[in-house]
């Protein structure tokens, strides 16, 4: 449906102040930034609460909106610090806060907290199922995945029950949002935390082929199709870009703004974009999954295509260029230089630039160019502007009004508002009749900036009697009594929640143990080995085989509205069964399904007795996130053999390559889980979970192995394996 009169916001990025002022500047309707803990970009600089408070002011003093963004795994033991956050933001009042973690949105809940709330695009939450749950627990809007099509997006504006949000520029993430956990497994970093180490951009040798950027998709730019998306009824289009500096934000939200307000073409803002910051780009998945999506070249900025290498640097360092665009000094360049081992991107400055008869020759600030035929880009212009030009210092300060009240022989009040602080001072002195004018136009000028925090943005002078006058030093004490009124001023706080009722703790040993078999292929071969003392988990599609109880099943991944109606017709001539699902359709066959037991995969990162409550109330079960640091009561203890550490649903590499190694020696095979595509690392684990519940082994085989020696090594390890501390 097509809704004419609606505007899409411009919602932009902030990983700074320059960055922030540099939004607001270029047009942005909403900037989001993060503070100092709990959020997905702690590479970004931030905001400590002086920051978050001069966001705060400065975005209502231009009419704009603020978004905090609070969306990283929360685990158990951060709670105090958690709780601590929450009650600054309750009093900061930000126009929406960002979350991730469903223990986070239930604390809201419990707090009966006034914050308007964001579901992350971190939660994946794609319309699969949940959609009432999310609801009941306050969220106003959803952020959706950027592997979202276009038709699942018109379905969910329809039908979903709050706002629905869209990426349309910026760097593209391999895995679907926030299921990524190849960061954490190779090292201390973590995506879900705020600290990706971008595994996906380095470079992978497949089966033979040279090492490639095998897993780098190119950036997500939908400047072409963003019209469109506010004509459908998208709540905001939103840009990525936290860890970007304020010129290239500023660039390319000017771009988006002058596109939305009909005063440019995409074509024209083509080149904005380039120069701001470009790798290759696609528009990702709006019309079905991008055929070519792999960055070829470098996986850094790209930059604006500029002209190409006649012959390269003589003795005196002139190179001769077929330029298709000015050329001046200052301009920064790259290219990409043929034969390089690793990573080729080479770059430096112009310092001299001849035109003369169609040929352009120039001279860069280091080595250049290696051969004739080589791409250049313009990575950074000659002139490079302030991304803060224009910015007005009074739009730092809180806007207030002012009320005066008084007449002869009275004290002068002084009724203040500045965001709901409210209160009165009054003067020192009486009011005297005046041999001159009266004191509007003195007070006017005398208040109108209070200090570098405050400015009166009205000044009603309606109940001053005309025709008075009070001493200088009467008023001056009056002005700086209402700013330590203001400065002052309480803000209401937040209710307290009830204490939490933790879920007692499974029961078991590591003896106790399932096998999830991911392999379609290889379950015959582990039906042949001694069955696990609590039975195996196979895929969905062995339903109807036959196959020996207890009957516990996992779910392939599914994607977007009404998308498990074709599991549905499989369950609903299923025996009562244990059901594993990667995300949120478990929510809504849990509901449809009640003689099923359903459970979440690890992936859904429960990390928090707050998120097990949520679950526990639904009737699904739930395994351990994948990066809590210790056990989590009820929860489903795990053993990761060659763990699955990304889904993605880009397509595989077409010339057919499935294993991959990086320059540390790290084996990793793709392998289809129905809707996306997982990433397995070839990685024993040291140790068994912590707790003391029955434990489940996810099991991959890699390629070549022998199922029987595999099932025999696996069995061996989990009869010596050592225990992790809680």
């Amino acid at each position: 449906m097509t809704r004419a009169n609606h505007r899409a916001e411009l919602l932009a990025p902030a990983g700074d102040r320059a960055s922030l002022q540099a939004a607001l500047l270029a047009g942005a309707d909403a900037v989001y930034l993060g503070g100092t803990r709990f959020n997905a970009r702690a590479g970004a600089s931030n905001f400590d609460a002086d920051g978050l408070k001069w966001a705060r002011r400065v975005t209502r003093r231009l009419g704009r909106r603020l978004y905090v963004t609070f969306n990283s795994i929360l685990f158990e033991r951060e709670w105090p610090w958690v709780e601590a956050d929450l009650d600054f933001l309750e009093e900061l009042q930000p126009d929406a806060i960002i979350v991730q973690d469903l223990g986070l949105l239930e604390t809201l809940h419990r707090r009966q907290s006034r914050l308007p709330r964001h579901l992350s695009t971190q939660a994946a939450w794609d319309g699969a199922g949940g959609a009432s749950l999310l609801r009941d627990l306050g969220v106003e809007r959803v952020i959706l995945p950027r592997e979202t099509p276009l038709e699942d997006i018109v379905r969910l504006i329809d039908h979903a029950p709050f706002e629905i949000e869209t990426f349309v520029h910026g760097a593209h993430c391999y895995s679907v949002s926030g299921r990524c956990h190849w960061s954490v497994h190779l090292g201390p970093r973590s995506g879900n935390r705020g600290n990706c180490a971008q595994p996906c951009r380095r470079l992978y040798e497949s089966e033979g082929r040279p090492a490639a950027p095998a897993f780098s998709p190119k950036d997500l730019r939908l400047i072409a199709r963003a019209n469109e998306l506010s004509r459908i009824g998208v709540a905001a289009l939103k840009i990525e870009g936290r860890l970007k500096n304020a010129r290239t934000i500023r660039r390319v939200v000017a771009a988006y703004r002058a596109v939305l307000d009909g005063k440019a073409t995409p074509q024209e803002m083509a080149d904005e974009l380039d120069l701001a910051f470009s790798r290759e780009w696609c528009e990702g998945f709006l019309d079905g999954p991008p055929k070519s999506w792999r960055t070829q070249g470098s996986v850094g900025h790209l930059g604006l295509r500029v002209g190409e290498v006649l012959e390269p640097a003589n003795a005196a360092g002139r190179m001769l260029i077929d330029a298709q665009r000015p050329l001046r000094e200052g301009m920064g360049l790259s290219w990409n230089e043929p034969g390089a081992e690793r990573d080729g991107r080479r770059g430096g400055v112009l310092v001299w630039v001849s035109a003369e008869r169609g040929r352009v020759e120039a001279r860069l600030r280091g080595p250049g160019p290696s051969r004739s035929g080589i791409v250049l880009y313009a990575t950074a212009s000659a002139t490079q502007d302030d991304p803060t030009e224009g910015w007005n210092p009074a739009w730092d300060c809180t806007g207030l009004t002012l009320q005066l009240e008084g007449r002869v022989g009275s004290m002068l009040q002084c009724h203040y508002d500045a965001e709901g602080r409210r209160g009165t001072v009054q003067s020192e002195a009486t009011l005297q009749a005046s041999r001159g004018g009266g004191l509007e136009d003195i007070v006017r000028e005398r208040f109108q900036v209070l200090n570098e925090a405050f400015a009166v943005d009205r000044l009603d002078t309606s109940l001053l009697e005309p025709g008075l006058f009070l001493p200088p030093s009467a008023l001056k004490a009056l002005r700086r009594a209402v700013v330590e009124a203001l400065q002052s001023a309480p803000s209401a706080s937040s209710p307290s929640p009830e204490p939490m009722q933790q879920a007692p703790e499974a029961e078991g040993t590591a003896a106790d143990y399932s096998i999830r078999i991911y392999q379609q292929e290889h379950v015959d071969a582990f039906l042949r080995e001694p069955a696990p003392p609590l039975g195996w988990v196979l895929p969905l599609a062995c339903a109807q085989r036959g196959h020996p109880t207890p009957a516990r099943y996992w779910i392939p991944w599914v994607s977007g509205p009404g998308s498990v109606e074709a599991i549905a017709s499989k369950l609903e001539s299923l025996p009562d069964a244990e059901l594993l699902c990667f995300s949120w359709e478990a929510l809504d066959l849990a509901r449809r399904f009640p003689r099923h037991r359903f459970a979440v995969d690890g992936a859904f990162n429960v990390s928090n007795a707050r998120a097990a409550q949520v679950l526990a109330r639904a009737g699904v079960g739930f395994d351990v996130g994948l990066e809590a640091p210790g056990a989590l009561a009820g929860a489903q203890r795990v053993v990761r053999v060659n763990p699955l550490v990304s889904s993605s649903r880009f397509p595989p590499p077409e010339d057919g390559a499935r294993s991959f190694r990086n320059d540390c020696g790290d084996v990793f095979h793709l392998h289809s889980l129905g809707g996306a595509y997982g990433l397995f690392l070839e990685r024993w684990p040291d140790r068994l979970p912590p707790g003391t519940g029955p434990i489940r082994v996810d099991a991959w085989v890699p390629p070549g192995e022998s199922v029987a020696i595999f099932a025999q090594r696996l069995r061996d390890w989990l009869l010596s394996a050592p225990r992790a501390c809680a």
